[in-house]
């Protein structure tokens, strides 16, 4: 297993799950059948935001976009205020305990020459499949970094900026991203939040791991 290829898939910035139980929502990592409940005062997504949700969802190429979360209320997708549930395509058969899976992956991310190196060809992918899905030209810039690791969760963080001439889909936004494991699926929460005058990062971070923290494996049928 290539640690250092899935690490850097991390840094590329819809939904697919499906409703389960009242309040839940479930989605499948490889054959792993695993259970979230929205976080407090976010949905997925409703109206005409779905097809948004999935337009994001498909311009990334390296992680399968497991669920989508919006305030609730919304029929507008909105790229101000949202949670990603995602999964790196090479792992999805992968099965690993997370002490392992947090070791690993630390020690692929702290490689500051590798990290840029990476996040210069995802923004470059982003721009194009973003600007050809948006028809219209897009330009990301990605800056999101590896920033240590707990007993739960490998940390990403930092901004991702959209810049195009449509004022629409013109934004910068700061995301924190929690990588962890899931009944031995490799999983990452991203939380984004329009960038303001001050750093949101270690919230945005806190928030993903909260989150994460209720994702719960379903047991086989």
């Amino acid at each position: 297993m290539r640690w250092t290829g899935i690490a850097v898939l991390a840094l590329a910035c819809g939904w697919s799950g499906s409703a389960a139980a009242q309040g839940t929502v479930e989605f499948k990592v490889g054959d792993t059948v695993i259970v979230a409940t929205p976080p407090k005062g976010y949905c997925p997504p409703a109206g005409d935001a779905i097809a948004t949700a999935r337009m994001t969802a498909a311009a990334d190429s390296a992680n399968v976009t497991l669920a989508t979360f919006y305030p609730c209320g919304k029929t507008q997708a909105t790229q101000e205020d949202y949670f990603l549930v995602k999964a790196p395509v090479q792992a999805l058969a992968l099965e690993i305990d997370r002490d392992t899976a947090l070791d690993q992956l630390s020690a692929a991310l702290n490689k500051p020459e590798v990290v840029d190196d990476a996040a210069e060809a995802t923004s470059k992918q982003l721009s194009d499949r973003t600007s050809a899905m948006a028809g219209k030209p897009v330009s990301v810039k990605s800056s999101i970094r590896f920033t240590g690791r707990d007993d739960v969760c490998a940390y990403l963080g930092g901004t991702v900026g959209f810049a195009s001439p449509d004022p629409k889909l013109s934004v910068t936004t700061e995301v924190g991203v929690c990588m962890t494991v899931v009944a031995k699926k490799l999983v990452a929460v991203y939380r984004y939040r329009k960038a303001g005058p001050d750093p949101q990062v270690e919230t945005l971070q806190r928030s993903a791991r909260n989150f994460a923290e209720g994702l719960e494996g379903k047991a086989a049928q």
